[in-house]
């Protein structure tokens, strides 16, 4: 289930900072530098942010930042809460997938966004399941991969990684 995420805004902030310096997190900061906060809004207007949710426990997190007077989301942010090792890992993943999904339908069709633009950041060895999902969420809406800008960004770890930039246009 997709909830608002300032109804759960300081459990999911002490979430947050438990995960954030974990090596699959470095994707998120989309740099070198890491923010020890959430920036959670008090409106949807800069930004529609949620919680995925199952059995009263954060699983997730996604936001997107829209540009109303363009109607559009220029960006999506998404965190995946559950641990490898948790013992409902398929199921809580497989809630996780659906949530996700609901809440680019909530984006594209019940707020009726003219465009969205997001972006992964690629994993040079094998292919991601965000990039999986976003590959696959392009395809069924009709979207589009835009392309991919090679050694794109530096993370916390030195490295360069590739970034894929996707849209949807209504």
């Amino acid at each position: 289930m997709i909830q608002p995420a300032f109804i759960h805004k300081t459990e999911l902030q002490k979430i947050y900072a438990e995960y954030i310096y974990k090596e699959k997190y470095k994707y998120y900061s989309l740099g070198v530098s890491t923010k020890y906060e959430l920036e959670i809004d008090n409106s949807d207007w800069k930004m529609i942010q949620y919680c995925s949710i199952i059995n009263n426990k954060i699983i997730g997190y996604f936001c997107a930042h829209i540009i109303r007077s363009d109607n559009k989301i220029t960006e999506i942010g998404i965190l995946n809460f559950i641990e490898d090792n948790d013992f409902l890992h398929k199921t809580l993943h497989k809630t996780l997938g659906i949530d996700l999904i609901k809440f680019f339908r909530m984006l594209y069709l019940d707020k009726n966004i003219h465009k969205i633009e997001w972006s992964v950041i690629l994993n040079k060895k094998l292919k991601s399941r965000t990039e999986i999902f976003y590959d696959n969420i392009a395809e069924k809406y009709n979207g589009s991969i835009i392309g991919i800008s090679h050694d794109a960004i530096k993370l916390r770890d030195g490295k360069y990684y590739d970034r894929k930039y996707y849209e949807l246009i209504k």
